[in-house]
């Protein structure tokens, strides 16, 4: 999501952007577990999907500000 702010512009600011992203805000599954990414075993194929210890995804927020000079 971007807006171009209304600026006027100067001698040193030309044009001001402000944005932001989410990356993973929802995940839909029916998966009982945390993450259904993810394997405890690595590549292992008979261990595929059984996460006791794993990490659940994470939420990425990022914003960001462009300023044209």
């Amino acid at each position: 999501l971007g807006y171009t702010l209304p600026f006027k512009a100067n001698q040193y600011i030309k044009n001001v952007r402000i944005n932001a992203s989410v990356q993973n805000a929802f995940i839909w599954t029916k998966y009982p577990g945390q993450n259904p990414e993810a394997g405890i075993n690595g590549l292992n194929a008979l261990g595929q999907g059984r996460d006791f210890t794993a990490y659940p995804i994470s939420r990425i927020y990022t914003l960001g500000l462009n300023v044209g000079f």
